[in-house]
């Protein structure tokens, strides 16, 4: 209809204006974001998500209310719009150090929570690497969603327990103990006699 045409190029005037609150009626500040794009994903589905991307393309971390949306009524097509911005914040944070570490973490800490949701099987390809990052708050972030693989992630994780770094044996150790179950048990308790360092041992 005539109307709900308008409301949808509202909406969409609204989206790229980004996130500008307004005076409401009641005599409060409101954010018009959220419902805008709601509207949007309600009229348009995926098609619009190139626009929403470009609205938070400089932002640290997505409101949750609005990661949340894009969930409910984009599902698994959101997966790579996540997964770009772990990568982004992962290069610029980490590698290039482009950007204020801490920064960069709260980025990645939203989107490996968001990608784990969707999908932590194929998301776990991304992960694996993370579990060797010498910058602890990764390696655990990486332990701590591998750990929803149950024990399928048991034989890579496995293997960290022989690596030659402590600090990746000590990911090992910690993600076994939380999968927690007796396959995982059995080569933590194996390699406990054998570990050196006393943080890894502590977590065996």
């Amino acid at each position: 209809s005539k109307y709900d045409n308008l409301k949808v190029e509202s909406a969409r005037r609204l989206l790229q204006n980004g996130s500008n609150w307004m005076y409401a009626p009641d005599g409060t500040w409101q954010n018009p974001l959220p419902g805008a794009i709601e509207t949007l994903l309600i009229a348009k589905g995926p098609a619009i998500l190139p626009e929403i991307e470009t609205v938070f393309a400089g932002l640290t971390e997505i409101p949750d209310n609005i990661a949340e949306m894009l969930i409910r009524f984009i599902g698994r097509e959101v997966y790579p719009f996540f997964l770009s911005r772990f990568r982004l914040f992962l290069k610029e944070g980490f590698h290039d150090k482009t950007h204020d570490v801490y920064r960069a973490l709260a980025g990645l800490q939203q989107a490996v929570r968001l990608l784990t949701r969707l999908d932590v099987h194929e998301f776990s390809a991304e992960l694996w690497p993370l579990a060797k990052q010498p910058f602890k708050k990764l390696s655990e972030l990486a332990a701590v969603s591998l750990a929803k693989l149950g024990d399928k992630a048991t034989p890579q994780a496995t293997q960290l327990l022989s690596d030659k770094k402590a600090e990746v044996r000590e990911t090992g150790a910690l993600l076994l103990s939380l999968i927690g179950t007796e396959a995982a048990l059995i080569p933590l308790h194996d390699a406990l006699h054998a570990e050196t360092n006393d943080d890894a041992r502590d977590l065996m």
